[in-house]
């Protein structure tokens, strides 16, 4: 019973994303870009991050992410997505940066079908510390989440456009809560 439940239940999902009767103009859909960002970690690390900032380091924090998705109705995507936040900081020759990543699936929403949009991303995160004073280390994955809001600049429904946004997100890694946020501008293909 429970198989046959499962078979109805994506036979129908299946037919609700790929029946749009002629009227769904849009498909792919594709998104890259970045921005500056903010991330906050744990007391601990930005004592540490702070300290070496403060001996004169130089520090910057950035944003990436990659989307990747199918339109479900001319208003709803559902999309893979990746965002990766760098934080660097260099004191003369050596350097340390955390890199944090979220793979994840999600939704943006049209509203208006251009213009502003929603978004909101769940998965798995991973965290990196990278140095030349020592081997990269790897967190154990965690989960993460994410919620955009944006705007369009493409006035038509497909084509290429201009993104701008804002993007706000937190992961669990080990045990310990990771926030960032950034302005984001992407380059998109709908």
């Amino acid at each position: 019973m429970k198989k046959l439940f499962l078979l109805v239940l994506f036979v129908l999902l299946g037919a609700f994303i790929f029946a749009d009767g002629g009227e769904n103009k849009r498909g792919f859909y594709l998104s890259f870009g970045g921005g500056p960002a903010y991330v906050s970690y744990t007391k601990e690390l930005d004592d540490v991050l702070t300290m070496i900032e403060d001996l004169g380091g130089d520090r910057i924090t950035f944003s990436m992410n990659l989307s990747l998705g199918y339109a479900v109705t001319d208003n709803l995507y559902a999309i893979g997505n990746i965002t990766a936040y760098g934080d660097r900081i260099d004191k003369d020759k050596d350097y340390m940066q955390i890199n944090t990543y979220l793979y994840a699936v999600g939704i943006k929403y049209f509203p208006f079908t251009t213009g502003l949009f929603l978004g909101t991303n769940f998965g798995t995160s991973v965290m990196l510390l990278q140095s030349n004073l020592t081997e990269t280390i790897s967190s154990e994955p965690g989960t993460g989440l994410d919620f955009v809001l944006g705007y369009d600049f493409d006035r038509t429904s497909t084509g290429f456009g201009l993104q701008i946004g804002i993007k706000a997100s937190g992961y669990t890694v080990e045990d310990d809560t990771i926030g960032a946020s950034t302005f984001f501008v992407n380059l998109v293909w709908k």
